[in-house]
């Protein structure tokens, strides 16, 4: 009777990814002209494991007394990769308060959003 030797080899095992966390420091100011924002942010501070390839953005806008909130509009998004930075919203109507969010997108999807960030814009 013959054994053959246990086989003791291992595969490599790939590392576990997920999407990223929040942009920190964001921020929403106003912009140059009328209907215009600003948003600030900071990378987050974890990438998930994979690279940041786009951060995008959400808004509504809250209007009337009793400060009815709309429905939030799709994700825009604009490929600036792992990077922190300053953005440009256009196309906003004047005298309306907007709630903004974003979060940073990976391989793996969009990640976690930052808080709602209001602003009344010119």
């Amino acid at each position: 009777e013959t054994t053959s030797p246990e086989d003791t080899s291992t595969t490599p095992s790939t590392p576990t990814t997920t999407s990223p966390g929040a942009p920190t420091n964001f921020s929403v100011a106003h912009g140059y002209a009328q209907g215009i924002i600003g948003l600030y942010w900071s990378v987050p501070d974890s990438d998930g494991g994979a690279a940041i390839n786009d951060y995008e953005y959400q808004y509504r806008y809250v209007t009337g007394f009793n400060g009815v909130s709309y429905t939030w509009s799709d994700w825009s998004s604009w490929s600036l990769a792992g990077t922190s930075g300053f953005y440009l919203v256009y196309g906003l109507t004047s005298r309306v308060i907007y709630e903004v969010k974003m979060r940073a997108v990976n391989s793996n999807g969009g990640g976690t959003e930052t808080g709602a960030y209001s602003i009344s814009v010119n």
